[in-house]
């Protein structure tokens, strides 16, 4: 049985923190992590803009117009969209909806925690995802309880339904790849690698 769907897209050659200089509140004086990883940058300028959904190779998801206006005739809530000056119809997406991991079952790994802000250098595991409650996601778009990445280069992944993705699909909306989501012992009885690509899986973004 298929929970849900991991939904990612083409980078787009774009750096979210390009130009950016950083106050003192936004990042941590010990460590210089982001205090706020959902940054957001409206001077942004696109390099390829010619997908629904991609993302920076940095930080941040980009959405067209389209797929802004598809989530808004779907009534989707608990996301919004922020703009930019320089990317007309492109937007940055923020996710309210959050999904809790399982970080036990992934073996998701916490790497360099900073005694002052809490926040880890790298965080690493965000596929194959395993959910912490194992029920069928609903219709809608969601995000993980965690942001995956290494220094500032974060992100949560972004997960829907099985209704979303047949929506989605339906809509012919560019640029998006749909990664199964599992219960983790059908996972571990169907897809686990075998020993010798084990390593391989436990250290993929």
């Amino acid at each position: 049985m298929i929970l849900g769907y991991v939904v990612t897209g083409p980078d787009n050659d774009g750096y979210m923190l390009d130009g950016v200089n950083l106050s003192d509140t936004e990042t941590c004086p010990a460590c210089g992590l982001l205090l706020n990883f959902e940054y957001h940058n409206p001077d942004l300028k696109l390099r390829r803009s010619t997908f629904d959904l991609s993302h920076c190779y940095d930080l941040g998801t980009i959405v067209s117009l389209r797929l802004k206006e598809f989530c808004t005739r779907c009534n989707y809530t608990g996301i919004h969209f922020s703009s930019f000056h320089a990317s007309q119809n492109y937007y940055q997406i923020f996710i309210d909806n959050k999904i809790e991991l399982d970080v036990a079952k992934r073996e998701i790994q916490f790497i360099k925690k900073c005694k002052h802000c809490k926040r880890y250098k790298e965080v690493i595991g965000a596929t194959p995802a395993f959910l912490k409650n194992e029920e069928p996601i609903p219709d809608g778009i969601f995000a993980s309880d965690l942001f995956f990445g290494s220094d500032n280069s974060k992100n949560p992944i972004i997960i829907v339904g099985t209704e979303t993705r047949e929506k989605l699909q339906a809509e012919k909306i560019k640029g998006l790849w749909f990664e199964p989501i599992y219960t983790f012992s059908q996972w571990e009885g169907n897809f686990k690698p075998k020993p010798a690509e084990q390593k391989k899986w436990y250290q993929f973004w």
